[in-house]
């Protein structure tokens, strides 16, 4: 049985996003010139005395049409550009010439009124602000105003900031402000932690109270995987109150959490790559003065989740460090990770139960990972030296998608728990070839070669790929596609990384053709196998599948490239009978042993007309 598998290259998905929101004129797409290489991202606002409609044109292209507020970010090529607002009936209003940079975020605001106008364009600063902090920035859009002082809860936050002045964003504590420009009445704002704002204040020198327009944006995106949690695992003795503690990262004065209680795992904090200084403290003291129980000095790389373990005691507190395994899993699939972080049991194995071993074996202080069918699992932990013996057991729910972490700990009795958390998917498939007289085959999918020379009989191993849309196209074996060869076969194909694993087989000759079917890799019930078949006999018009033992038809007339269900049947050892649905039993697969859960796939391939080519391909998988 020969398997074979090309590396998977050059397959890329090429997202095109247009933006649009309300009074925004679509504009055809047009060529970059040469010199333009990064693109920028520019909004624009109306904060206007008046607040009246305007419409608002870049590079004399008309962007947002009566506008009366704000509209979001816009992605422009980097380099020179000019804004303009006008009224909506086409009378230039004010305009302001910018260099947009690569990757930044700015924000071209309309500001006064009359022949007071301007134009006012600010860089914003979106990196990601400090946890708990909101990053602020306020201009002074009062017109004939001018050395005014910003003022925070009665704090002065600026000084001598003139008409069309922009301060400089600093971060704060999230939360409610009362804020001020000059002598004139407070308004209320609201900052929400993790983002940035651009806070206007609008109206004219009489204006007893400015009003505010106040813009938002969420920091630029960190990679989702570069992040850390906490867990407090630190025990006590029976009776005595459980400690709790504070972490404190990079000298930053705000806990990043607080109050870890025994047994809870902290949400994830997302950073950007680099060096970390992790205090812990118990709950009550901080570094104002108090020492920290547990210090820890790491490097967090790009791509990179660690999980920090408080374990020992309150006298003795440790800090045990594990990296999770973020890479994508298969369809239906999830990742078990096991930590073993007692003592009690100094090795151990996992056992699911349908009485598979999941995963073999996890030594005191370490991690151990496997992925397995996504679903709801009562496990049994065994020794690992004698898995007959158990030694405890554990549930976790491990749903498709998710990585299932389960933490067995405790110094004196054995504890456990678990958590989950989202991973990416990716589809799978994999091909077989049950198309006699047919040639080895070449696979494509949008134009590239992923599997080459597959002969009549063998399959592959599931080929993982991003999910999306594909054309699939089938030549003969080592045929280099040219303009002007027809394929053998041609698909369309959406391929989801939600659904189920796909196996796509080729078959007939004449009439070739290349048949999908879905894979079903869920749980199988305890002391249960899985088995689906395929009609891929050539002459024979139906056929059906009948237990030898009992006469129960297992599946009814399949026509040529259909397959049955995905049939759950006792493992034992079973003789198939194949028929023409007329009660003709024309193939036999004789005591064949189903292995408790185990995952058959047998395509039944042949031609009726010469019964020597009678056989059948046998894919095998444990889910």
């Amino acid at each position: 049985m020969r398997k074979h598998l090309q590396s998977f290259i050059g397959l890329c998905l090429i997202g095109i996003i247009a933006l649009t929101a309300l009074g925004v004129v679509r504009q055809p797409a047009q060529a970059a010139p040469d010199t333009q290489t990064g693109v920028g991202f520019i909004r624009f606002a109306n904060a206007t005395v008046t607040g009246g409609d305007v419409n608002v044109y870049l590079d004399n292209r008309l962007i947002a049409n009566k506008l009366f507020n704000v509209v979001g970010y816009f992605t422009f090529y980097t380099g020179d550009h000019t804004v303009v607002f006008t009224t909506p009936a086409g009378d230039q209003i004010a305009s302001a010439n910018f260099t947009l940079a690569n990757v930044t975020r700015m924000t071209a605001a309309l500001i006064g009124a009359g022949g007071d106008s301007r134009v006012v364009v600010t860089v914003d600063n979106a990196a990601p602000p400090v946890r708990n902090l909101s990053r602020v920035a306020y201009v002074n859009a009062v017109q004939g105003s001018d050395g005014q002082d910003v003022r925070a809860n009665g704090e002065v936050v600026a000084s001598d900031i003139g008409f069309g002045d922009v301060t400089e964003a600093t971060e704060v504590v999230a939360g409610s402000y009362s804020v001020a420009l000059g002598s004139a009445a407070a308004s209320d704002i609201v900052l929400s932690p993790g983002r940035y704002y651009l806070v206007f204040f609008v109206g004219d020198s009489a204006s007893p109270t400015p009003r505010i327009v106040q813009l938002t944006g969420r920091p630029y995106r960190v990679s989702g995987t570069n992040r850390f949690r906490f867990m407090n695992l630190v025990d006590v003795p029976e009776g005595t109150d459980e400690a709790t503690y504070d972490v404190y990262v990079n000298a930053d004065p705000i806990a990043v959490y607080a109050g870890i209680q025994y047994g809870e795992a902290t949400n994830e904090v997302v950073v950007t790559p680099g060096t970390y200084n992790f205090e812990v403290y118990a709950t009550g003291t901080s570094p104002d003065g108090g020492t920290p129980v547990a210090t820890l000095d790491t490097e967090i790389a790009e791509d990179q989740s660690l999980f920090i373990i408080l374990t020992g005691t309150p006298d003795a507190v440790k800090v045990d460090l594990f990296a999770d395994d973020l890479t994508p899993v298969p369809v239906n699939t999830a990742r078990l990770q096991v930590m073993n972080l007692t003592s009690l049991i100094p090795t151990f194995g996992v056992v699911s139960q349908n009485g598979i071993t999941l995963v073999q074996e996890v030594s005191e202080g370490s991690l151990a990972s496997a992925n397995i069918p996504g679903g709801l699992y009562d496990l049994t932990l065994v020794d690992a030296s004698d898995p007959s013996a158990s030694v405890g057991r554990a549930e976790v729910n491990a749903p498709s998608g998710s990585i299932a972490t389960l933490i067995i700990y405790g110094a004196d009795r054995q504890r456990w728990t678990w958590f989950n958390e989202t991973v990416e998917q990716v589809a799978s498939v994999r091909f077989a070839h049950a198309a006699p007289d047919s040639p080895s085959l070449d696979f494509y999918l949008n134009g590239d070669l992923v599997l080459n020379n597959l002969n009549y009989l063998d399959y592959t191993d599931y080929l993982t790929l991003p999910a999306g849309n594909y054309e699939l196209t089938v030549y003969p074996g080592d045929v280099t596609p040219a303009e002007g060869v027809e394929p053998m076969w041609r698909d369309q194909l959406t391929i989801a990384a939600n659904n189920f694993p796909l196996t796509f087989v080729a078959l007939g000759t004449d009439n070739f053709r290349v048949n999908g079917f879905a894979d079903n890799l869920e749980i199988i019930p305890p002391d249960q196998a899985r088995v689906r078949f395929i009609h891929a006999v050539r002459n024979v018009p139906g056929m059906s599948v009948i237990n030898a033992a009992s006469g129960d038809v297992l599946a009814g007339v399949l026509a040529y490239g259909q397959g049955s269900d995905n049939l759950n049947m006792n493992a034992n050892t079973r003789t198939f009978n194949f028929s023409d649905g007329q009660g003709n039993v024309y193939y036999r697969i004789e005591s064949f042993d189903l292995t408790k859960g185990n995952y058959y796939t047998f395509i039944v391939v042949g031609d009726l007309s010469d019964p020597t080519t009678l056989g059948y391909i046998l894919i095998q998988v444990q889910p």
